[in-house]
C-alpha cells in the first residue's frame, strides 16, 4: 500500500481477514486491524510496531508508523507491505471451492453413519459441520483450521519439498529407531482418527492431513541422505551406496569450564593429536582463539581449513 493509491476499503478489510488478520475496535499486538471512518489502523505480523492508514475518500493520503501504547505517531512512510498472519492464506474463490468439498464429504459421510442406525454420530457430524461452515462463512476462518487443509488445497507438500533435491544432504540419526517411533506414531493417528470419524467428531478430510511413513520413506530413498547409527545393520527400502566406520570417543562438556578445556588441550598436545575446535560464529571463535593462545598454547583462527595442520 502506498499514499496516492486507490484503496477499497471493503475489498481490504476481507483480504485481511483472509490473511488471518483479526477485526478488533484498536489495534494492541500484532495481527489485528481496526477501521473507523477514513482510518485503517493494521499491525502487521512481521513489524515491531503498529501503522496508520489515513484516506482522503478513496485515496491513501498518508501512512504512518505509530506507537500502539501512546498512540503517538513515529515517522511517515511511503510504503507498506503486509504479510499474512496465518499459513493457510485463503480467497474468496478457494474459500467457496473449500466449503462445498466440505458439504460433499459430510453428505457421503453423514449418509453412512445414518445408514447404520447411528443416529447420535450423524447429529454429532451435522453439529460440527454447521459450526465449522458458520464460522467460515462469519470469521473466514475456523479453529484448528489446518486440519482442513485437504478441503482448501488440492495438493499438499511435505517440508521436504522445500529442500531442492540435488543441494540438499540429509542426515538421520539412528535410522532404526526413527522408523520405529515414525510407524507407531502414524499407527496411534490412525486408530485415533478412526475413532472419530465412527462417533461423527470430524469430517474424512481431516483424517488425511499426515504423510504415511511409507510416502515419507519414498522421499527420503529419492534423496541425498547419510545415516548415522552406532550399531551397523541393513537399511530397508533404501540402497545403502557406500558405508564408512567412524571411530568416536565421548567428550565432556566445557561449559563454564575453560581451564578444564585447557588442559586437555594440553594433554592432547603433548600426545601429538591434530585438534581444531569448531565455533558457530567467527566472533566467539576469535575470542576462542585469543583466550586459548594466552593460556600459553598456539591457538589461531581460521575461517576455513586451507592448510595441513601439523601435529601437535
Amino acid at each position: 500500500i502506498k499514499p496516492m493509491q486507490i484503496l477499497d476499503v471493503d475489498k481490504l478489510r476481507e483480504r485481511l481477514l483472509f490473511l488471518g488478520y483479526e477485526k478488533t475496535a484498536s489495534v494492541e499486538m500484532a495481527g489485528q486491524f481496526a477501521i473507523r471512518g477514513g482510518i485503517i489502523d493494521i499491525y502487521p505480523l512481521t513489524e515491531d510496531s503498529p501503522y496508520r492508514i489515513e484516506m482522503w475518500d478513496d485515496e491513501v493520503d498518508s501512512i504512518r508508523r505509530f506507537d500502539a501504547d501512546s498512540q503517538r505517531s513515529l515517522e511517515t512512510v511511503e510504503e507498506l507491505v503486509i504479510y499474512p498472519a496465518c499459513e493457510m492464506v485463503l480467497d474468496r474463490e478457494r474459500m467457496n471451492k473449500g466449503m462445498e468439498r466440505i458439504r460433499e464429504d459430510f453428505k457421503k459421510n453423514y449418509d453412512v453413519l445414518f445408514g447404520n442406525f447411528q443416529t447420535e454420530a450423524a447429529a454429532r457430524l451435522k453439529k460440527t459441520t454447521d459450526q465449522i461452515l458458520g464460522e467460515l462463512e462469519d470469521f473466514y476462518r475456523v479453529t484448528g483450521m489446518d486440519s482442513l487443509v485437504t478441503y482448501f488445497y488440492e495438493k499438499t507438500v511435505s517440508l521436504l519439498d522445500y529442500f531442492p533435491k540435488e543441494e540438499t544432504v540429509l542426515f538421520l540419526d539412528e535410522y532404526a529407531r526413527m522408523k520405529e517411533r515414525a510407524e507407531s506414531y502414524t499407527a496411534e493417528f490412525r486408530e485415533s482418527m478412526e475413532h472419530r470419524l465412527e462417533q461423527g467428531y470430524m469430517l474424512p478430510g481431516q483424517a488425511e492431513v499426515l504423510y504415511s511413513y511409507g510416502e515419507m520413506e519414498a522421499m527420503l530413498a529419492a534423496r541425498k541422505t547419510v545415516f548415522l547409527t552406532m550399531l551397523t545393520y541393513q537399511v530397508h527400502g533404501m540402497g545403502i551406496k557406500e558405508t564408512f566406520h567412524l571411530e568416536t570417543k565421548s567428550m565432556p562438556t566445557y561449559n563454564n569450564s575453560f581451564e578444564q578445556l585447557v588442559k586437555d588441550l594440553e594433554r592432547y598436545k603433548k600426545q601429538k593429536y591434530r585438534m581444531i575446535i569448531l565455533s558457530p560464529s567467527t566472533t566467539r571463535a576469535k575470542r576462542l582463539a585469543e583466550d586459548i593462545f594466552q593460556a600459553g598454547l598456539p591457538a589461531v583462527f581460521l575461517s576455513e581449513i586451507n592448510r595441513e595442520l601439523v601435529a601437535g
